[in-house]
């Protein structure tokens, strides 16, 4: 009997412990407010950033600027008119470039970076490089100008480029490209 009584009470316990989740309101209402602010302070940066690639294109009408379809833009300094192709999904590109801050300055020389090999899509470096190298074919150079999302964003290099949300100026140039 006792028995049976433990295992009614248990029975009616579990019976009103439950009940149905009721939705709640989140506590830190700041947090949508920053993230807010965060995508306004990012929307503003992009349109003072294209602000400012329109002015170089108008300062350089001489120079063919090329929408890139990825945020930035470039032109060729060097460019190879022929069927060669452009470097695909895993490809060996050996490469070298230079890296200048929006007015010209040079932050990094090409004697400083050396001579580069990237695989294409299978290592991590600057997004605008990254998808830079894949226009070019053997042998052409070109300058790009890449806002600050493609280029080190809100964190810079950390060794010369310290400032957030840096703008910069890459010139690459295309040394060989093989299938490996």
């Amino acid at each position: 009997m006792l028995k049976h009584y433990i295992f009614l009470l248990l029975t009616i316990s579990l019976l009103f412990s439950c009940k149905t989740p009721e939705l709640r309101e989140p506590i830190n209402t700041k947090r949508q407010y920053s993230s807010q602010k965060q995508d306004e302070a990012y929307q503003k940066t992009m349109e003072d950033e294209q602000a400012l690639f329109k002015i170089i294109r108008d300062k350089n009408p001489n120079k063919k600027f090329i929408n890139s379809g990825n945020g930035f833009w470039y032109y060729y300094i060097n460019k190879i008119d022929n069927d060669a192709p452009k470097p695909k999904y895993s490809n060996k590109v050996n490469f070298r470039y230079e890296v200048y801050s929006i007015n010209g300055d040079t932050i990094y020389s090409e004697k400083e970076l050396g001579k580069r090999t990237y695989y294409i899509d299978q290592q991590a470096i600057m997004s605008g490089l990254k998808d830079g190298i894949k226009l070019l074919k053997k042998g052409e150079i070109a300058q790009f100008f890449f806002p600050s999302f493609k280029a080190y964003g809100v964190h810079g290099d950390e060794k010369k480029i310290t400032k957030p949300n840096t703008p910069l100026i890459c010139k690459i140039i295309i040394d060989d490209i093989s299938k490996e």
